[in-house]
């Protein structure tokens, strides 16, 4: 039989929620396959929050917050059903491993979308085994999608290091993706510097940690956030 929910918790009635996310299932990834778990949710009271930046992990990361099987059990039995903890967090490399690796159109994409659908199953059914279903939210989130793209010629790079009057040496540290954002942090002396230089550029814009949008949705950890326009992508050197 289920075990009992620990005696400790103050409000019986709060429930626990736990998040997980899938890595690359953008909007219509399930849309080509058979997802039954999947299907079965769009009929519960569902919340939907739409990402800034649809394609890449960071900052999608800051936007919202494997052995799969082992990973649902231990979250589902030991940290909800015994520890009786209020939140816990699981992320899925798939399907951005598989899409990475054979396509975003490829079968084996499509097999592992049907994977995640088994996982969702899995999950639902472990909260029914332990009795948790009534005093637990689950919340499920992808951190962006993917799209074929040929980069030559479809794609316009905006390459740093080729910034005339830019230069590595005055960054500490910088958090760049193949996309349309990075963060960078400038070594001390080099705030102005560093904004300056880059904020010249026509098509890259230079936030200040208090000058972000809003629209942007999380908290910057470092001093300046690049935003490139649409078409364009930031790299730090070329390749």
């Amino acid at each position: 039989p289920p075990s009992p929910r620990s005696p400790h918790r103050a409000n019986p009635t709060q429930k626990t929620k736990t998040n997980y996310c899938w890595s690359r299932f953008y909007w219509d990834c399930d849309q080509d396959v058979d997802n039954s778990s999947l299907d079965a949710k769009e009929q519960d009271d569902v919340t939907y929050v739409s990402p800034l930046f649809l394609t890449i992990t960071n900052p999608r990361h800051f936007t919202l917050m494997t052995a799969w099987q082992e990973n649902v059990d231990k979250v589902i039995e030991s940290w909800f059903n015994e520890q009786d903890l209020d939140f816990a967090s699981l992320y899925f490399g798939d399907p951005d491993s598989t899409g990475h690796r054979y396509g975003p159109d490829s079968p084996e994409r499509r097999e592992m979308v049907k994977q995640v659908d088994r996982t969702v199953g899995y999950i639902h059914r472990a909260a029914e085994k332990y009795s948790l279903t009534e005093n637990l939210n689950i919340i499920m989130t992808a951190n962006h999608g993917m799209s074929t793209v040929l980069k030559k010629g479809m794609v316009d790079e905006i390459i740093l290091s080729k910034i005339p009057g830019f230069s590595f040496r005055d960054i500490a540290f910088h958090l760049l993706d193949y996309g349309p954002a990075g963060m960078l942090l400038p070594k001390e002396g080099m705030l102005n510097k560093v904004y300056n230089t880059l904020n010249a550029h026509p098509h890259l814009y230079v936030y200040r940690k208090e000058e972000i949008p809003g629209c942007f949705h999380y908290p910057c950890i470092l001093p300046f956030v690049l935003s490139a326009d649409p078409g364009y992508a930031i790299r730090d050197v070329s390749w």
